[in-house]
């Protein structure tokens, strides 16, 4: 039936009333300047952080593909953003060479700036190590990549020095993200990216950072990393930390990609549930320190002396 005049004209009046509330109801888009803002100010705020996490890991073997083992860890780390950081674990580890075997360990290590001091043992802290080198400590993971950083370096900075830009939104845990990439980089022939899921509603919190690959021989980006941050909530000073995290690679080898593959084994995976987050905890020198115990023999690479704490 078709309408007569007063009913169309009601109608046309409504239909652009809601258009007009649902335009006005519309959220303005983000730009990628107030998520740099946003970062830079949790990166003022920040100036420490403490927090226990207990972590379950799947680790593939690198002598057999498809091999893997179950192994737990609980860890307490202290970190400053100067880099200093105070960390112990008590967990396990695993000895591929056959037959395999699952013993414990224990870690003990402090980097107070310029050295870095690591004890570790099974049953007892038996080994010693003295670095100039923070990356040479044992540590399996570093917790600042569920912070502010990623892969040696505030998100931050990565999005200025390769031209993050917000390519789209995406639903994820806690609500809808803003997804931002950095351009492209070549080398050899491979390209590579990152990916980051920030959350306008929590500050711009990043819920996902993830590495990705494209063979120049084939058309598709392969996410090869991930690290993933659930229940983020606010610890402090409108910094939003996780309850739980995810840290997982896969093994993305060049044959299988060319052949049409689009997944692929995982290299490893990282279940953590965090505890006790402190932000900006009260932290003096002394608690970037260690002491060897008597008996641990250590290995000195700055010096290059080799010896028996207390001999």
């Amino acid at each position: 039936m078709i309408p007569n005049g007063r009913s169309f004209a009601v109608a046309l009046l409504l239909a652009l009333t809601a258009a007009r509330g649902a335009t006005e109801a519309a959220p303005p888009a983000a730009t990628v300047d107030e998520v740099l803002r946003a970062l830079d100010d949790a990166e003022a705020a920040l100036a420490a952080f403490r927090v226990e996490a207990d972590i379950a890991i799947k680790m593939e073997s690198p002598l057999a593909r498809g091999e893997y083992a179950d192994l737990e860890a609980r860890v307490s780390l202290l970190f400053d953003r100067s880099g200093r950081f105070r960390f112990s674990e008590r967990g396990a580890t695993v000895n591929w060479s056959p037959p395999r075997r699952v013993h414990p360990i224990r870690i003990e290590a402090a980097y107070d700036g310029a050295v870095l001091k690591q004890m570790e043992g099974s049953e007892k802290l038996a080994h010693g190590l003295v670095s100039s080198r923070p990356t040479d400590s044992s540590m399996r993971l570093d917790p600042r990549n569920f912070v502010l950083d990623y892969q040696g370096k505030t998100v931050a900075r990565w999005l200025r020095e390769y031209d993050g830009k917000i390519v789209g939104d995406e639903p994820v845990d806690g609500g809808t993200a803003l997804v931002l990439e950095t351009r492209p980089n070549l080398v050899d022939g491979i390209e590579w990216k990152q990916r980051y899921l920030v959350l306008p509603d929590k500050g711009f919190a990043v819920a996902r950072r993830s590495a990705l690959l494209r063979y120049a021989e084939a058309p598709d980006w392969l996410e090869y990393t991930r690290t993933e941050s659930f229940d983020l909530a606010d610890r402090g000073r409108g910094i939003h930390l996780p309850a739980r995290g995810v840290y997982q690679s896969w093994n993305v080898k060049k044959d299988d990609a060319l052949e049409g593959a689009r997944s692929f084994p995982i290299s490893w995976r990282y279940d953590l549930t965090f505890r006790d987050w402190r932000i900006n905890p009260d932290a003096t020198d002394a608690d970037f320190t260690l002491r060897f115990e008597p008996g641990v023999f250590v290995n000195d690479r700055i010096s290059g002396r080799s010896y028996e704490q207390g001999r």
